[in-house]
């Protein structure tokens, strides 16, 4: 009978580690990016290669994530990457147009400086917004009379971001991401651990129609934040205002950010409540063990009760209950 194969003979080669040339550009862009950029996967060009020498990046983009192929050459490490961009985006040729309307001398890679570690992520920001700009042209050339109105009246604000979204079987639908309250989130909280920026959008999806309709169905309604403000305040137990037959995005927009604004402010001043609450455990249960000493949300305490000794940990929840869509 045949021999099954070894377990050491089933497992994948392990990756080679990058050229060291290469792996401090890479380490430089995760480090110093305000984007939460993630490494997908790291791979040889070469299959005897001894360093790999190209990577895929998930690249935030409109509430969710773009993913594009670097190529170095381990043999020539000083050379600028090639870059791959994502299927359904062949119309991105991002250095033509630019090289076309004259600001070709002005992209990073005009510039190459396989000395300057910053030299990727100078790369990935460059191309991230030529990227936004695509998108939003893209937009602009689509069949719908609501759509161009909503564009020409909310893509003027600052730091919005839209994109075709195309599934097959459905009708293309047009995502927005409008970034809400022009506050500093890092500056409520004294003391806060956050290395990057913290947000809220809201998600607005649009059915594409070519028709015209008198009272048109309201957008698919989402608020996100990025993962760390939950510790402060948690977007899932907001409840978004009604969105009112005939309403557009640059009316609905205000309304949503003064009742966000109340609900933030809010939320950082009982920080204040829940440490005194804390601080006033101490007389009872005298100092607790173990405390959050900047959100407050959870301490311990040693309590006794005849031959039983406990410890006694009080959490306070953030609310879960989901937000009703539009």
């Amino acid at each position: 009978p045949a021999m099954a194969p070894s377990a050491d003979a089933a497992a994948p080669a392990p990756t080679p580690p990058l050229v060291p040339l290469i792996a401090t550009q890479l380490k430089f862009l995760l480090t110093n990016s305000s984007l939460p950029i993630k490494v997908v996967q790291i791979w040889s060009g070469c299959s005897s290669g001894r360093y790999a020498d190209r990577f895929t990046l998930g690249i935030p983009f409109c509430l969710d994530y773009v993913y594009w192929d670097f190529l170095y050459n381990a043999m020539h490490p000083k050379v600028a990457p090639d870059v791959i961009f994502g299927q359904g985006d062949e119309g991105f040729q991002p250095l033509v147009d630019y090289d076309e309307s004259g600001n070709g001398g002005k992209s990073c890679l005009a510039h190459w400086d396989y000395r300057d570690p910053g030299g990727l992520l100078c790369l990935v920001e460059e191309l991230r917004l030529l990227y936004i700009e695509y998108q939003k042209k893209l937009v602009e050339k689509v069949d719908d009379a609501r759509l161009k109105f909503e564009i020409s009246t909310v893509l003027a604000k600052e730091g919005i971001e839209v994109s075709m979204v195309s599934s097959t079987g459905r009708s293309d639908e047009v995502k927005f991401a409008v970034p809400l309250l022009d506050l500093d989130l890092k500056m409520m909280v004294p003391g806060c651990p956050w290395k990057l920026p913290q947000k809220i959008h809201l998600q607005a999806i649009f059915p594409v129609s070519s028709s015209y309709l008198s009272v048109p169905s309201a957008p698919g309604l989402k608020l996100t934040s990025t993962p760390d403000l939950k510790s402060l305040f948690s977007v899932d137990g907001v409840k978004l205002p009604a969105w009112v037959d005939g309403m557009c995005m640059a009316e609905y927009i205000p309304t949503l950010e003064e009742d966000l604004k109340l609900q933030v402010v809010d939320a950082s001043a009982s920080i204040g409540c829940r440490r005194r609450f804390i601080e006033a455990l101490a007389p009872a249960f005298g100092r607790p063990l173990e405390a959050d000493p900047i959100f407050c949300r959870k301490a311990t305490v040693l309590s006794i009760s005849g031959i039983f000794t406990f410890l006694n940990t009080i959490v306070h929840y953030l609310p879960t209950k989901r937000r009703s869509e539009c």
